[in-house]
């Protein structure tokens, strides 16, 4: 925080110029964890998908009837 304050004394275009580094850091950062997420959960989807008719035939009374 004082480093930021300490730029920031020095002149509004350091700032400015610090500001939009720090944001650039920030954003990819960001983006880089909802890209591996994003990638995480989709295979997560993938694989799980084919097991819930399976899991729901197992917890219905009639599973002919009321499961395809």
């Amino acid at each position: 925080m004082f480093l930021i304050a300490a730029v920031n004394l020095r002149g509004v275009s350091e700032g400015v110029e610090l500001d939009v580094v720090l944001t650039v850091v920030e954003l990819s950062g960001l983006l880089t964890v909802i890209g591996l997420g994003f990638r995480d959960v989709a295979g997560v989807f993938a694989v799980e998908g084919p097991e819930d008719p399976v899991t729901t035939a197992e917890e219905a009374k009639d599973p002919g009837r009321s499961s395809p």
